[in-house]
């Protein structure tokens, strides 16, 4: 039966961590679908007692950020996200410098025991840099509207 199972072994893990994943993403969306029955549920409670639709519809809309702050979280989750990636891409070969500086490793030893953070990382610094740009690109926007 290990003959069997080890060869897949790569596999099974990966399908656990897809799994794990899309649990995690299942939960937040069946939660974001309850708060917002629940928010409906409110709303329509507030307009069968009240005689003013209008008023009640007005005060039940959540308030909307400004764009310079939303300006502003982009900024910031781009900094974040791109210091966050940055360091992770950067970590193996630092690590990897400092290890083999001993010479008593090699590059292939530090690359299979670090090597995939590098890897991990390019995600949260893509995304950082996605949020850098859309921050630059909406401020010069803003400004030409202004």
């Amino acid at each position: 039966m290990e003959y069997i199972i080890y060869p897949l072994k790569g596999l099974l893990e990966t399908l656990g961590w897809m799994a794990a994943i899309g649990f995690i993403a299942w939960l937040f969306y069946r939660y974001k679908v309850r708060a917002e029955e629940h928010e409906s549920e409110i709303m329509m409670r507030a307009l069968e007692k009240s005689e003013n639709t209008e008023e009640v519809l007005r005060n039940m809309q959540k308030p909307r950020k400004s764009a310079r702050k939303r300006l502003l979280a982009r900024l910031t989750w781009g900094w974040c996200l791109s210091i966050a990636g940055l360091l992770l891409t950067v970590m193996p070969f630092v690590y990897g410098v400092l290890v083999t500086a001993d010479e008593m490793y090699d590059w292939d030893d530090v690359l299979t025991e670090v090597g995939p953070l590098s890897f991990i990382g390019a995600l949260p610094l893509g995304v950082g840099i996605g949020f850098l740009i859309s921050y630059f690109v909406g401020k010069s926007t803003l400004k030409d509207d202004d």
